[in-house]
């Protein structure tokens, strides 16, 4: 290659070219044939010891464009300094090419450089310098220089046994993101191989986005030997390219072969191949994928187009706007201007988006939304286009009444007592009529509502009306829950209402707060006087204030433990009193005073009970009563004294529960008490405990000993652990046995609980009919089994089945829907619902499903699937054209133009459409009189059960009019027993099978008898037949012919068959050839008649024939004189030529003599009679000759003499071949008279 270094500047070329190296060359290299070395055909050298001491010398070389040139450079060995090589063209540029060290690195010594491969783009003077790193030049140099004809860089004269060639399948290969991607090339030894040979390789950047060394694994392009061992023919080379994720130009590298051994020839010694980017990506994004038409000048859509990697240079792709949807297609007027849009977009370099805007066509018709593609259609070799290159936005139409909803607040918190309102607007655009709107809340119970029942109702909307508001509002409670949601669905008591949206739903807030005791020892030794406290805490919203009731009583389950009474409280009287928490306050602490006594006793308990509640906070369930104890001061195990929340069972290894037990009284001693677990728990009617729920499968027992002064101990259980989900919790009771008189026997009831949750789902309503607007609500029921007393989440998503599916359309959304439910503590059931959005879509009836997707731990799925059906109940008739395009054929025929109208949706129902024949638009439309009766056609297509497709005739009439093809349209209309339009209408084309033919002179002016004169008739309109036309010469034009004119004596005339697809014909008219100068002359080709159908114009067609001889007469200018007494008298004539004159010609003339008194040769001067040849140049058209008669005195009669022409050449004819001339006496007669006297 020869461009130009990037990096060499316009400075650069001209400061080198002002130097005094540049101007005062070292030397020339020439080169001349090699006889020695095979690795060129010419070689030369060059060598010198400059005398400039600048770091630069120079020789010139001519170089030849097309053939490759090596060059290396040297200065003496051991010589200080490094030289380097380099080339430039005439102007001072420095050029660039593949430096040795590129291809084997370090084959260039010290004390050399070389440059290789170097292919010129023109032919001329170069410089080669050679540069020096220190200065002066510390020594001489030579530059050597190789010049290969071939292409092959192998000397085409030395011997050669086999020829390697290169060769690869494949040309382009993929650069990868990361690793290395292999590249194989082959290279074919063929000829004699049985030597072992080798030939060289090297890679380099080629073309003007050049592969360079980064673009290769290991940084650097490769390069090697190949060695062909005896007999092997073949050998690969392997070039590993590296990938990355910078967007960029496709490169190229070419693979080159060099320096072959002994007796090897180069043959295709080059190839090229790309590294294709696979990095540079193009995709659409928009904001939204909705935007109104608007009205006037209209609404507008914008996008962006957006690389995922800034370009090293300008590229651009192509965007287009196309329909996408069969049922609500845009069209061109839906735009400004009037064509779907389309456009080309350029990235600058380094830009990564550009926007796009598209005008739509406002209006103010009502009509369906619309929907329309995006898409890139096209873009430059550097950018590619992912998967995101299309994108479906939708026109909504703002002319049509659209009825939505929407909530006035996104949440509402529910309140106390009363209860707060929750607002909803229901909004109309264009509300030109009267309407009439139902509502219906969902989403909470009646118990929600202030009115005990869920509500719904209707509005009724004035003509003009736009919005109206529903309000509703809440029972307020003191329970803590979680969030609700309210959702209100508006529908239409009539058809023809359409809506922008149904839904609207409010997030409904708790504001309620939970009252708990915490976990403590609310007990105290009688004796003691230490009080006994208990805490409680508020949780939920704790932002107001609020006040507790609380009191102590006896006792109530006095079976086993007895009851403390009011004697045991100072005072005398039961203790209570009232709780306050403040604005924020979580917790409060109630302190109870007990009277010591001495009375030996057992333990007594009693209760403390909580009441009255503020509004807007509850007590925790079954908190609101809780026991204390007043122990003895004697030991006494407690009986019940330990309540306990319930333990999980845990999965996988077993888990320890712990039951904590205590002494109460005198517990200085030390003692050991029994125990076993037991299921015998009286009044329990729960599910009780057996040994499988127990590690060692069967119900465990054992002792307990109490340390002297030892209170607590515990007992630690070993549950079994299990994942069965659906098994419910259950009880069992630890049984203690009294070791010694007194000290009775207690019981301590605990819980395992069961942490295992099935969920599954079953449909609520399986199927039902899409509606035609609105929603359809399809319910599910989520049923939850085992581990109830938490909470569970459960993720849900519809997806699609086998057969005819859904997809996102029927929910109204881009995406099928998908949800959470969650279960509170204790729910056990759970609906979810699925909105399906009705419309007019003729379908079949479609399946989905309800999948269980995802849920918290412990959650397992039963059936996690329940599926719906949506029934089709929309029908919808469409007509298409069948066989509607045909010709009409001629006058007195017939053409049948076939329609197809098909049913498509719900179709066992009888149903009717008209249909009737409209002229097409524009100004090639049919009318009443192309169809038979001259009316245009109407009529009904009939229905029955089950019959989806009926054919419609329009038969057209043929004529022998000459007109264009015209249009027409079938329309549907008035639609019966809920049948709807889609496709309304259909055209047919009537093709005017008419015929014109026309002719044209192709080659009609030219001369007699030599070109044929042509004409060519040419056929437009319907090809279809074969026709003849028939044609005759005639007459045209002031210079006529005649039948002599034409080749056979004969004006001619004939006829052309045309066959079917035939469209030109050519007419060819020979002329005669003559002689005869005459004028040039006309005549035309005139076509006569022809078959049925075919029109004539233009019918005829001139030609000229021009006239192409010569003709030469002679007539006397001044030729009748007296011939003079002396001397000689001039006689002229002169010699006309006409015709063409264009060519050299000549004729002989001689004059002779003519009676009755004939000159004779010694009437002229000279004595002979006069004659000679007369030469015309070309374009001359006349000459004169001049015959010199003699004088003389002799009287005589006048003479006669002739001229006469002969011997014409070069096509010349005679046409007045004589001319005469008179030669009269002018001497007097002398009379002889008789004397009549003598003197």
């Amino acid at each position: 290659m020869s461009d130009r270094d990037p990096t060499w500047t316009d400075i650069d070329a001209a400061q080198l070219t002002g130097t005094n190296a540049w101007r005062r060359p070292e030397g020339q290299l020439s080169f001349l044939p090699e006889i020695f070395l095979d690795v060129a055909d010419n070689a030369g050298f060059v060598g010198g010891q400059p005398v400039d001491v600048s770091r630069l010398a120079f020789v010139t070389v001519t170089l030849t464009e097309g053939n490759l040139y090596h060059f290396w450079g040297r200065i003496a060995q051991n010589a200080p300094g490094t030289p380097t090589l380099s080339i430039y063209d005439s102007q001072g540029y420095r050029l660039q090419s593949v430096d040795g060290d590129d291809i084997s690195p370090g084959s260039d010594t010290p004390w050399s450089d070389s440059l290789l491969y170097f292919e010129p783009d023109r032919t001329g003077t170069y410089y080669l310098g050679i540069g020096y790193s220190t200065r002066p030049f510390a020594s001489g140099f030579s530059i050597e220089g190789w010049e290969d004809t071939g292409g092959n860089f192998a000397n085409d004269r030395a011997p050669y046994s086999a020829i390697a060639s290169l060769s690869a399948p494949v040309r382009i290969v993929t650069e990868g993101d990361a690793g290395s991607t292999r590249y194989t090339a082959t290279v074919t030894r063929t000829g004699d191989l049985s030597k072992t040979q080798s030939v060289g390789w090297f890679v380099d950047g080629r073309g003007d986005h050049a592969a360079d060394d980064a673009d290769f694994a290991g940084g650097l392009a490769p390069g090697g030997t190949i060695t062909f061992g005896a007999g092997q023919a073949t050998a690969q080379i392997t070039i590993d390219i590296a990938g990355d994720t910078i967007g960029e130009y496709d490169e190229t590298f070419g693979i080159r072969l060099f320096a072959p051994s002994t007796g090897l020839r180069i043959g295709t010694g080059r190839i090229e191949a790309t590294i294709e980017d696979d990095d540079s990506r193009l995709w659409l994004e928009a904001a939204s994928l909705t935007a109104t038409e608007g009205t006037g000048t209209g609404g507008s859509f914008t996008f962006t187009i957006r690389a995922n990697a800034p370009q090293e240079a300008y590229h651009s792709v192509r965007w287009v706007v196309e329909t996408t949807d069969v049922a609500r297609p845009v069209n061109a007027r839906d735009f400004s201007p009037s064509v779907l849009p389309s456009g080309v977009v350029t990235f600058a370099p380094g830009e990564t988006a550009k926007t796009v805007t598209i005008t739509f066509a406002g209006d103010a018709t009502p009509e369906s939304d619309e929907r329309f593609r995006i898409r890139l259609e096209s873009r430059s070799d550097a950018l590619t286009t992912s998967d995101a290159t299309s994108i479906i936005v939708q026109i909504l139409d703002d002319d049509r009444p659209l009825v939505s909803i929407a909530a006035l607040a996104a949440t509402v918190v529910e309140g106390s007592g009363e209860g707060g309102t929750v607002s909803f607007e229901v909004t109309r655009t264009n509300p030109v009529t009267a309407q009439t709107i139902d509502w219906a809340a969902s989403g909470l119970s009646a118990a929600d509502f202030a009115d005990g029942v869920i509500p719904s109702g209707r509005l009724s909307f004035a003509a003009g009306e736009a919005s109206k508001t529903v309000t509703l509002r809440l029972r307020g409670d003191s329970i803590a829950e979680g969030a609700e949601t309210l959702t209100v669905t508006i529908s239409s008591p009539s058809a023809g209402t359409e809506f922008r949206n149904t839904q609207a739903s409010v997030s409904i807030l708790d504001d309620d707060s939970v009252v708990r005791v915490l976990p403590g020892s609310r007990s105290t030794t009688e004796d003691s006087g230490t009080p006994i406290t208990f805490v409680l805490e508020r949780s939920g919203d704790v932002l107001p204030a609020a006040t507790l009731t609380w009191q102590a009583e006896a006792y109530a389950d006095t079976s086993s433990s007895a009851s403390a009474d009011a004697s045991d409280f100072v005072g005398g009287a039961w203790p209570g009193g009232v709780v306050t928490f403040g604005e924020g306050q979580r917790q409060a602490t109630v302190t109870i005073a007990v009277q010591p006594d001495a009375t030996p006793e057992p333990g007594e308990w009693f209760s403390i009970r909580l009441t009255n509640p503020s509004l807007g906070m509850s007590i925790e369930p079954y908190g609101d009563l809780l026991g204390a104890a007043i122990w003895t001061d004697e030991t006494w195990l407690s009986d019940n004294a330990i309540s306990a929340a319930p333990h999980r069972e845990g999965d996988g290894l077993p888990t320890t529960l712990n039951v904590p037990i205590w002494r109460q009284g005198d517990y200085s001693a030390a003692e050991t008490f029994t125990w076993r677990v037991t299921t015998a728990i009286p009044g329990y009617t729960g599910a009780l405990a057996t040994g499988s729920h127990f590690a060692g499968g069967v119900l465990p027992s054992g002792q307990v000993t109490f340390a002297p002064g030892m209170q607590t101990a515990a007992i630690a259980l070993s549950i079994a652990s299990d994942d069965r989900p659906g098994v419910s919790s259950a009880a069992f009771a630890v049984e203690f046995t009294a070791q010694r008189p007194g000290a009775g026997a207690d019981r301590i009831i605990r819980v395992i609980e069961e942490d295992d949750v099935l969920v599954s789902i079953q449909s609520a309503t399986v199927q039902q009919a899409e509606g035609d607007s609105g929603v359809t609500p399809f319910t599910f029921t989520l049923t939850r089994t085992g581990g109830t007393t938490g909470s569970s989440v459960v993720d849900w998503s519809v997806g699609t089945t086998t057969g005819r599916t859904v997809d996102a359309d029927d929910f109204g959304d881009w995406r099928l829907p998908s949800g959470q439910v969650v279960f509170a503590p204790g729910e056990t059931t759970a609906t979810l619902t699925v909105n399906v959005y009705g419309d007019l879509t003729p379908e079949a009836s479609e399946r989905f499903v309800v999948n269980l997707t995802s849920a918290s731990p412990d959650v397992a799925f039963g059936n996690a699937s329940a599926r719906g059906i949506i029934l089709a109940d929309d029908t919808e008739v469409t007509v298409s054209a069948y066989n509607a395009v045909k010709t009409e054929g001629h006058t007195g025929s017939t053409r049948p133009f076939l329609f197809t109208v098909e049913r498509a949706g719900v179709t066992d129902v009888a149903q009717s459409v008209a249909w009737s024949v409209a002229p097409g638009r524009g100004a090639d439309r049919a009318n009443a009189a192309d169809f038979v009766g001259g009316v245009l056609p109407s009529g009904v297509v009939d229905f029955a059960p089950g019959e989806v497709r009926k054919i419609i005739t329009v038969n057209v009439n043929g004529d022998a009019s000459r007109e264009r093809d015209e249009f027409f349209f079938i329309d549907l209309s008035n639609p019966t027993n809920g049948l709807r339009i889609g496709n309304y209408d259909a055209y047919g084309l009537i093709i005017a099978d008419e015929t014109v033919m026309s002719i044209a002179a192709t080659s009609a002016d030219a001369a007699e008898g030599s070109t044929p004169h042509t004409f060519t008739v040419t056929r437009s309109g319907y090809l279809d037949a074969a026709q003849i036309v028939n044609w005759s010469v005639v007459n045209w034009g002031p210079n006529r012919v005649s039948a002599a004119d034409f080749e056979g004596g004969a004006i001619p005339r004939g006829a052309l068959r045309f066959e079917a697809g035939e469209e030109t014909k050519t007419i060819t008219i020979n002329i005669a050839s003559d002689t005869a100068v005459e004028k040039d002359e006309t005549f035309a080709v005139r076509l006569l008649s022809a078959s049925p159908g075919v029109t004539l114009a233009p019918y005829w067609a001139g030609a000229t024939i021009r006239n192409d001889d010569a003709s030469v007469g002679i007539t006397a200018l001044s030729a009748s004189k007296a011939e003079g007494n002396a001397g000689t008298t001039p006689f002229t004539f002169a010699l006309t030529r006409t015709g063409v004159l264009d060519a050299e010609q000549s004729v002989s003339w001689a004059t002779g003599s003519l009676n009755p008194n004939r000159a004779t040769a010694a009437d002229f001067a000279g004595g002979v009679l006069p004659s000679g040849t007369v030469t015309f140049g070309a374009g001359e058209a006349r000459k004169v000759i001049t015959l010199d008669v003699l004088g003389d005195t002799t009287q005589e009669a006048a003479e006669g003499f002739i001229v006469r022409l002969s011997a014409p050449t070069n096509g010349l004819t005679i046409s007045g071949s004589s001319a005469t001339g008179l030669i009269q006496n002018d001497d007097l007669a002398v009379a002889r008279l008789a004397a009549d006297w003598v003197l």
